[in-house]
């Protein structure tokens, strides 16, 4: 019994580790790119594997169980490819800790932060779970308002992504200037902003 269901249970377990694989990718190639890069072929051959598999038992055998084990191989491609994990991923945290990310909005307006190079600034050990590695970047903090950088993705090779805290609105970001050219800007909700950097 559990035989007829293998290949079925199979290209789920391949389906949930994919997704979980591009949900936590920020936090992976923090960790260590090279953990990344074994993580992502390994899915990668696995799921070559169980993609012949499954057209093998179909030409074999056309029942419904194989039939649906390869629309969810062609699901999880699809999803991989086109679900946008980090901006879902930030929108989803935003949400869940607003209280932390409005109290470390707080402490840069009431000037409890220090920061050092490029006007980054450390997080305190409670508020360190909102930005990816801990810190943040005051753009911005005068009268004119603030402008506060919560990193999503600190790119070495590739682009750079912060959830944006502006007091004003978008074009206070447009008008400011950054390390690196900004590529996009999203509104998530008011004053938050998700930015990709060049």
């Amino acid at each position: 019994m559990m035989k007829k269901y293998s290949l079925l249970i199979l290209t789920l377990i391949i389906l949930i580790l994919s997704f979980l694989n591009c949900w936590y990718s920020a936090e992976l190639l923090d960790l260590l790119f090279i953990v990344t890069f074994i993580l992502n072929l390994v899915l990668f051959i696995i799921y070559i594997i169980c993609f012949k598999i499954v057209i093998e038992e179909i030409i074999k055998n056309k029942n419904i169980l194989n039939v649906i084990s390869l629309c969810i191989l062609i699901m999880n491609i699809i999803i991989i490819t086109i679900f946008p994990f980090r901006e879902a991923k930030t929108y989803l945290e935003l949400n869940l800790y607003k209280e932390e990310y409005e109290k470390v909005v707080k402490l840069v307006k009431d000037k409890g932060l220090v920061t050092y190079e490029y006007d980054n600034a450390k997080l305190p050990k409670e508020l360190k779970k909102i930005s990816i590695s801990g810190e943040i970047s005051i753009y911005k903090n005068d009268e004119e308002g603030q402008i506060i950088g919560f990193w999503i993705f600190r790119g070495m090779l590739s682009g750079s992504t912060q959830l944006i805290y502006s007091s004003c609105d978008e074009k206070l970001i447009e008008e400011s200037e950054f390390r690196y050219s900004i590529t996009s800007i999203k509104e998530l909700e008011d004053n938050w902003y998700y930015v990709e950097f060049d």
